[in-house]
């Protein structure tokens, strides 16, 4: 139950992140589905953006934790590479 929670709002915190305004965002108005394996994200009216216009990743990254990234793509497509760094994972955006 905790497990699909994290699963579910790291998307989420991501994207919050991505747009950068912080939590003056209506936070139930962002949710996100699963598609082929990947975070799909549908934004309510008053947040002010078009889901479709991001591309998220999440991955659990360890038995207990969960990571996430947001990249506003404009609707194109990207890919995310996930490379160890100093016995890390480290995650990379790019178009």
């Amino acid at each position: 139950m905790i497990q699909r929670h994290r699963e579910r709002h790291t998307p989420k915190g991501a994207y919050v992140k991505g747009r950068g305004v912080g939590l003056s965002l209506p936070l139930q108005e962002i949710a996100f589905t699963w598609s082929q394996g990947e975070p799909v994200c549908a934004l309510g009216p008053h947040v002010g953006d078009d889901g479709r216009m991001w591309r998220f990743w999440s991955t659990q990254i360890a038995a207990r934790h969960f990571a996430a990234a947001a990249v506003r793509t404009g609707g194109g497509r990207a890919t995310l590479k996930i490379f160890p760094v100093s016995g890390r994972r480290r995650l990379r955006a790019g178009g």
